[in-house]
C-alpha cells in the first residue's frame, strides 16, 4: 500500500447539538458563479474511507465521496469530523488545515469522486506520551449537515482535516475500485469475478497497488465451486487483506 503522506454520545444521543457542532467544523460553500453546478445535498454523496497508512509517528486516511445521483454537484472546503469515544462522547474535533492544498470548488459528476485527507499523530508531540484513540468518527461533507459514522480509530493528537479535492489523488483510482469491491459482495458467486477484475483494472492504472491487483486477479480466477483446500486458504487470505485495504472488515466472510 502507498504510505507517503500528502506532505510530511453516539450522535443519536447528542442529537442536534452534536450535528451542529460538526457542521461548525465544516466549511460553508463559497458563493458559486452562475454557471457552476449546485452544491451537493446531504444525500448526494456516499461517504466511505480508505485504509489507514502510517509513517514517522503519523497516520492518515482518505474520506472518499461518490456522487450517487444523476446530477453534477459541487463541494467546497473542509469536511467536519469528530473522533468519538466508546461511550459515544466526542473525544476531539478535527482542526482544518490546508497543508498546502488550496481550497477550491470541486465538481463531482454522476458516479464521480472527491476526497479529503484526515491525519493525526500517534503520540503526544509536546510530552512524548501516549494519545487517546477513538472508537469511530462522525463526519459531514462540506456544505451539508448529514452525519456519517465511520468505524475507524483515530488519535485526538494533531487530528486535522484537509480541503476537499477532486478525485482521490492520494490513492489514484481507489474510489472506483472500492465501489467494485463493495458491489461484488452483493452479487452471486458466479458474477463476483467480473467485479474483482474491474477493481483490479482500476488499481492497475497506476503502479501503486501491485499486491492488491494480484490478489484481485487471483480471486477472479478462482472457480465458482469445487475449490481445493489450498485454494480456499488463498481466498481467505486474499479477501482478508482486501477487506482491510478497502476498509470493509468482514465484508467477505
Amino acid at each position: 500500500m502507498t504510505t507517503v503522506r500528502h506532505h510530511l454520545g453516539l450522535l443519536a444521543t447528542t442529537g442536534a447539538l452534536a450535528a451542529a457542532g460538526l457542521a461548525a467544523g465544516a466549511s460553508a460553500a463559497s458563493a458559486a458563479p452562475a454557471h457552476t453546478a449546485p452544491a451537493c445535498g446531504g444525500n448526494s454523496l456516499a461517504v466511505t474511507r480508505s485504509f489507514v497508512s502510517s509513517g514517522m509517528g503519523h497516520s492518515w486516511m482518505l474520506l472518499v465521496y461518490r456522487n450517487m445521483t444523476a446530477d453534477t454537484c459541487t463541494v467546497t472546503g473542509f469536511p467536519g469530523l469528530d473522533a468519538i469515544k466508546a461511550n459515544g462522547h466526542v473525544l476531539a474535533h478535527a482542526k482544518s488545515d490546508r497543508d498546502g492544498t488550496p481550497v477550491r470548488t470541486v465538481t463531482v459528476h454522476p458516479d464521480g469522486y472527491a476526497s479529503a485527507v484526515v491525519a493525526w499523530e500517534n503520540f503526544n508531540g509536546p510530552t512524548g506520551g501516549t494519545c487517546a484513540f477513538s472508537r469511530s468518527v462522525n463526519t459531514i461533507v462540506a456544505n451539508t449537515s448529514r452525519v456519517h459514522r465511520l468505524h475507524v480509530s483515530v488519535s485526538r493528537c494533531g487530528l486535522e482535516v484537509q480541503p476537499t479535492v477532486a478525485g482521490t489523488p492520494m490513492y489514484p483510482h481507489y474510489g472506483a475500485a472500492q465501489q467494485d469491491w463493495l458491489v461484488g459482495s452483493t452479487v452471486d458467486a458466479a458474477d463476483m469475478g467480473t467485479y474483482f477484475t474491474a477493481a483490479a483494472d482500476e488499481l492497475d492504472r497506476t503502479d501503486d497497488f501491485p499486491t492488491q491487483v494480484s490478489e484481485l486477479q487471483q480471486l477472479a480466477s478462482m472457480p465458482d465451486t469445487g475449490l481445493t483446500h489450498e485454494q480456499k486458504k488463498e481466498v481467505r487470505a486474499d479477501t482478508k487483506d482486501l477487506d482491510q485495504f478497502f476498509a470493509t472488515p468482514g465484508l467477505y466472510r
